[in-house]
């Protein structure tokens, strides 16, 4: 998308000296930066048309710049360039970090450049072979390569032998496998119609689901009734089992104990009382015993929790008769 967008606003990144450019893909450094490279395309064009009255077709083409900068050494280096000179700044084989353009009279002489070995013999004119020797020893890889697209009619000569090949293949693998291919065709039908099946089964599936809801619901109602109705009979069962002339107060129960508030002559008279219930394992006072005047009579009021059993027998309280009195 970046190398798009640069060739799509070429003017915007490089100075207009040509009225069309070959713009190469965008690349990213190791610090964050892009590069592009533009391309002269009357400059290009003319060149591969050369090359191609040769009999040259596969050709690739790289910046001057470029060119220099694979033959020399990291560093900082000045190469001229008609009226302009150009400060390159390369950080490894190929690699241009920085480039800046000035004017030759604002620049001094380009420095002396390295050669590569392989052109020490030319002396004094070894500088000026190094773009070529660059473009010749560059790799398809080279930053900044730009390849030109192929043409239509060696294109579509390509195309027809591939696909040619392909037939040939294909014609080929029908004539050995043919009992597969029947074979496959059999398994393909079967599973269109387990594929057709997966929408009663996808529906199947969610009932299922809400059934085991439901059936959870209704698990957690039973539990709830089974509760209330053990809570039910141990509210019933002390009531029977308190001293006459005793008052409950509150009473909280839950699925471990309880704690009640009585109100009574004796207070103390409670705890024996509650120890005859089946469904009550123990029974202790919790916090003081207190005096009160109440119609005229002294009462003690008391607080008394106690412990239900894990696993209640049948209730074995006295029968309504036994205990007598108001309640």
């Amino acid at each position: 998308m970046l190398s798009r967008l640069v060739r799509e606003n070429e003017g915007s990144f490089f100075l207009r000296t040509s009225s069309r450019f070959y713009v190469t893909d965008a690349l990213r450094r190791r610090d964050g930066s892009l590069w592009a490279a533009a391309l002269d395309a009357m400059t290009v064009d003319s060149a591969l048309e050369a090359l191609a009255e040769l009999g040259i077709r596969r050709c690739r083409v790289i910046p001057q710049h470029s060119a220099v900068a694979i033959t020399v050494p990291a560093g900082t280096i000045t190469v001229s360039d008609d009226e302009a000179c150009v400060e390159l700044v390369i950080a490894a084989r190929g690699e241009i970090t920085g480039a800046r353009r000035t004017m030759m009279r604002e620049k001094p002489m380009p420095t002396e450049l390295s050669v590569p070995d392989a052109l020490s013999g030319l002396g004094v004119e070894a500088s000026r072979f190094l773009e070529a020797y660059g473009a010749a020893t560059s790799r398809a890889a080279t930053e900044f390569s730009w390849a030109p697209a192929p043409h239509a009619s060696r294109t579509g000569s390509i195309l027809r032998v591939a696909v040619a090949a392909i037939v040939f293949t294909l014609l080929t693998l029908v004539a050995a496998f043919a009992p597969g291919i029947r074979a496959r065709s059999e398994i393909d039908r079967y599973e269109m119609q387990l594929e057709r099946m997966r929408p009663v089964q996808a529906t199947s599936a969610k009932l299922e689901g809400d059934l085991r809801q439901v059936s959870a619901q209704l698990a957690r109602i039973d539990r709830f009734r089974s509760q209330r109705g053990s809570i039910t009979v141990l509210i019933g069962a002390i009531s029977q089992a308190l001293p006459e002339s005793t008052a409950l107060v509150s009473l909280r129960v839950d699925t471990i104990g309880g704690t009640l508030t009585a109100v009574a002559p004796r207070a103390t008279d409670v705890l024996p009382q509650l120890a005859e219930i089946a469904s009550i394992e123990s029974s202790r006072l919790a916090g003081v015993v207190t005096r009160e005047l109440m119609g005229g009579a002294r009462v003690e009021r008391a607080t008394i929790h106690f412990v239900r059993r894990k696993s209640p027998t049948k209730s074995l309280a006295r029968a309504p008769g036994q205990a007598g009195g108001t309640r």
